[in-house]
């Protein structure tokens, strides 16, 4: 190979397997005292299920800390150990306290004297002279991937030789030679060099090497020249931690040690094509959970290994170009949710899917081919901490609330395998795991925001404008958007089963004489809770398979996805439909409330009149009620024949009561009938008598501050007026 005065540009992206013990002293832990739920109403097999019968999560020292300031009865008394923290940790019993700190500080001390800190040189050696670049000093726990994402350029080799990579500890106070091997050509792909020590396989070290040419004679063409300036910048933006440089691409994130995992993920990227029409150099970016890996070259498959916090998680990739002045600007975005993956998303359940969930499974895989989808106005939000990317649909009649069918691009191959645990644990099993961690967390959460919202200026107000782009008119529109949206959907489950055909309401009619007729209903009062459960499977069952139906339709869309379907409105439009959402909200919250503050008052005689009346309509209607059931329990006392004639009833009033399609007549009279805050408005106005809080506050104010209180008589005509004397008789407070 001859040396012709280029370079090499080296992408350091990760390091697997090195031969350093992953460090102790960091990790978490959590206890509980082993002798839980051992009293008179305690159970103690349940107790480790119980989150507030565990410790706070705290690392190790903290932990051998807070057992060693124990009352002295307690020191005796048996303890359950995790560590690392999590919810699916092994535990580990210890018959005291003192066996247990032992324990800690013994994993604490092997911890300290191990050695986590690793740099990776390169050495090449040219004709003039040797060049050795080293990358930053980096961290390796045991055999897990660690990501590096650091860029080096190098002269190339002299004829006939090569790179050799060095990997070196850096914890002793001399550096010692962990692992050797050598690069003998750029091949602008990513490789994995196996690093060899004292004869044996130690570890892999995955890179990228690319030839760069720096003769500016040789640079014929504008993309020789934008090589060139690439690598250039590259050299420039090498090892800029904090992502400040522009020029710099922006680190890699990498995983805490402390996070547990429910699982581990494996990404497969077979192939990527069409990219080009976005970007001139494209590379990918994939973030699972707050790790990311760098992909470049496609020519051959990339495997990506990803720890998995969640199922309901979800993988995004994300599109870059390399040449763009802004390289960390996203031009498309893939997003994969996890739970897709062990379960179809829409897809109705089977008994083998219903099987699979409840059950082990070892590892479980699918594979996509996916188009990058238009970026939204937050971005790849990878500066932002907690920030979840997701699709959101377009609005009707609202221009730009979706997505530009011709901003998407490129297609990727990918494939996904999930490996939940070690050893494996169902689906079931991961889902309890995440709702426990939840709940534990929420008890640390509160605390946290409590010290950090009494932090507060109290000498600076927000001005009108910060108030005003604080205001997020978009998710007042598409919360507004959705509440029409589900009051206007039609009816799902067993309703629309039985309006999809009038045969459907005779069928369910007869079975259900029938469960009657054989005594199974009502049957006794132990058994309603399983009739319920079992009303509830029977609606979720068909509702499942008819958005399955809906969702798999290629004529219509279950949700507005593009721009280009969206019907543009006019500015008049948009201003009306403004004030009609605001009007929309103003009036559901008026409804609401004043619905609930009349039932409220109308029984507590806030008005004594309207209460009077309200409980002589209840009385009239409870007496009426009463006698309806006490005929009925004369003439049927098991209900073995009045209740399958109402539910036949029911099921052939719901099949045939469909209704025929509007005319011109009837029309405003069926919208008055579809809204759905029309029943409330009819509540108020029927109840106006009964005050709700605003007419309760203009009392108050009208009588208790306004009015002198001078005192309250009855007339003279009052039967119940026992002082009265006369007709002529003056009443005077």
């Amino acid at each position: 190979m001859a040396n012709d005065g280029g370079s090499w540009r080296v992408d350091v992206k990760a390091v697997l397997g090195l031969p350093v013990p992953e460090a102790r002293g960091a990790e978490t832990s959590e206890w509980m005292w082993g002798d839980c739920g051992k009293g008179k109403i305690g159970i103690h097999a349940l107790a480790r299920f119980n989150p507030a019968r565990w410790s706070e999560i705290k690392p190790l020292p903290d932990t051998i800390a807070l057992l060693r300031v124990q009352d002295g009865k307690d020191q005796g008394r048996p303890i359950v150990l995790k560590v690392p923290a999590g919810v699916l940790s092994a535990e580990q019993h210890f018959a005291t306290v003192p066996e247990a700190v032992a324990h800690l500080e013994r994993i604490v001390a092997e911890g300290l004297d191990r050695v986590e800190r690793v740099t990776i040189e390169l050495v090449v050696e040219t004709a003039r002279k040797i060049t050795k670049k080293s990358t930053q000093p980096f961290r390796v726990y045991g055999d897990k991937l660690a990501s590096i994402d650091q860029r080096l350029t190098l002269p190339k080799p002299a004829e006939g030789g090569a790179m050799t990579v060095k990997v070196w500890r850096m914890d002793n106070p001399q550096r010692v030679l962990i692992g050797e091997a050598s690069v003998v050509e750029a091949a602008d792909q990513d490789i994995e060099i196996p690093v060899m020590l004292d004869g044996t396989p130690s570890g892999a070290v995955q890179l990228c090497v690319t030839s760069i040419g720096t003769a500016p004679a040789g640079l014929s063409t504008i993309a020789d020249m934008g090589d060139a300036m690439m690598g250039f910048r590259n050299q420039l933006g090498v090892l800029e931690p904090d992502g400040k440089n522009f020029l710099a691409r922006q680190p890699l994130l990498s995983r805490t040690q402390s996070n547990s995992f429910v699982g581990e993920c494996t990404v497969v990227i077979d192939s990527a094509r069409g990219l080009s029409s976005k970007a001139r150099k494209p590379y990918l970016v994939l973030h699972l959970d707050g790790h990311e890996f760098m992909a470049e070259s496609f020519a051959n498959p990339l495997t990506f290994k990803f720890g998995i916090a969640s199922l309901q998680s979800d993988l995004r990739i994300y599109c870059y170009d390399d040449r763009a002045v802004d390289r960390d600007a996203a031009l498309g975005r893939i997003i994969i949710p996890m739970v897709d993956v062990i379960w179809s998303v829409g897809a109705a359940p089977s008994f083998s899917q219903v099987c699979a969930a409840v059950c082990r499974q070892s590892n479980i895989s699918k594979t996509y081919d996916a188009h990058f989808m238009p970026m939204s106005n937050s971005g790849d939000g990878r500066k932002v901490a907690g920030f979840k990317d997701t699709f959101t649909p377009a609005l009707k009649k609202k221009a730009r609330s979706g997505l530009q069918r011709a901003d998407a691009f490129g297609c990727v191959r990918l494939s996904i395998e999930v490996h939940l645990g070690e050893p494996a644990k169902s689906q079931l099993q991961c889902y309890v795991a995440s709702i426990v961690s939840e709940v534990r967390q929420e008890k640390t959460e509160p605390q946290a925001s409590s010290t950090q919202g009494g932090k507060k200026d109290p000498k600076r107000e927000p001005s009108a404008l910060e108030v005003f782009k604080k205001l997020d008119l978009g998710r007042i529109d598409r919360a507004v958007s959705r509440i029409e949206t589900y009051f206007e959907s039609p009816s799902r489950g067993i309703v629309c089963w039985l309006q999809a055909a009038r045969w459907h309401g005779f069928a369910a009619g007869i079975a259900w004489c029938c469960f009657c007729l054989f005594g199974f209903f009502p049957g006794r009062f132990w058994a309603w809770p399983l009739y319920l459960w079992t009303l509830l499977l029977v609606n979720g069952l068909l509702v499942a398979q008819q958005r399955e139906k809906c969702w798999s339709s290629h004529e219509n869309m279950a949700f507005p996805v593009w721009n280009e379907d969206v019907e543009p409105e006019s500015l008049e439009e948009a201003v009306a439909g403004l004030a009609k959402d605001v009007r929309h909200i103003g009036r559901v919250t008026t409804a609401l409330t004043s619905t609930v503050e009349r039932l409220s008052n109308a029984f507590t005689f806030a008005d004594g009149v309207a209460s009077i009346c309200c409980f002589a309509c209840a009385g009239i209607a409870a007496l009426l009620l009463s006698l309806l059931w006490l005929f009925w329990d004369l003439l049927d006392p098991s209900g073995v024949w009045s209740w399958p004639l109402l539910g036949f009833s029911c099921c052939l009033a719901i099949s045939w009561g469909r209704g025929a399609a509007p005319t011109q007549g009837n029309t405003d009279f069926e919208k008055q009938e579809e809204d759905p805050l029309a029943p409330l408005d009819a509540f108020n106005r029927v109840m106006n008598c009964v005050p709700d809080q605003a007419d309760l506050a203009h009392r108050f104010i009208s009588t208790q501050v306004q009015c002198l209180q001078l005192g309250h008589s009855l007339s003279e005509e009052s039967p119940f007026n026992a002082n009265s004397e006369g007709p002529n008789k003056a009443l005077s407070g």
